[in-house]
């Protein structure tokens, strides 16, 4: 199925329809953006036209603008981490990042937009709850190979105390 827009704006070159969006977003008044419009040779735009547009196509751009934002500071995130990290902690955050990402898409389904999802395809939800359920899984299980390591790392250091001690004797 194709969710590709058809309205008049939609149908603008790219480069035109970005600026008409910069436009909103800057809250210029629909005239003005009219007049922008019949300037670079698209003249016939309403009001409407915009107000559709602004409905639709505006918010999935506005939309597409905020995933890139959280691309870039992700990447930003990773490349600082990759920079300064102790290879010891790579693990925890790559699940801290799997955890982030998995609640925010929780976060981001309505009950309505779920019940939808669900009866649209039933089948996927105990997938969604395994990956729920595997997620917590493996945090528990690094939280207890930290306490093993934590553990073996005391009794290594009262090992070598006792040893030093009987050197010393």
């Amino acid at each position: 199925m194709n969710n590709r827009r058809t309205g008049k704006v939609a149908r603008l070159p790219e480069e035109i329809r970005d600026h008409v969006n910069e436009l909103l977003d800057d809250g210029a008044e629909y005239n003005r953006i009219i007049d922008y419009l019949a300037e670079n040779g698209f003249p016939g735009f309403t009001p409407v036209n915009l107000t559709n547009w602004k409905a639709g196509g505006y918010q999935d751009w506005l939309h597409h603008c905020e995933r890139l934002d959280q691309l870039a500071l992700k990447a930003a995130y990773a490349a600082e981490f990759l920079q300064t990290a102790d290879t010891r902690n790579l693990q925890q955050a790559t699940l801290n990042l799997s955890a982030i990402q998995f609640f925010d898409l929780v976060n981001r389904f309505d009950s309505l937009n779920l019940t939808h999802a669900l009866n649209m395809h039933p089948h996927r939800f105990p997938a969604f709850i395994n990956s729920l359920a595997k997620l917590t899984r493996e945090l528990v299980r690094l939280e207890r190979f930290r306490a093993e390591q934590q553990e073996r790392a005391k009794r290594n250091a009262a090992e070598a105390a006792q040893n030093s001690v009987r050197a010393c004797n």
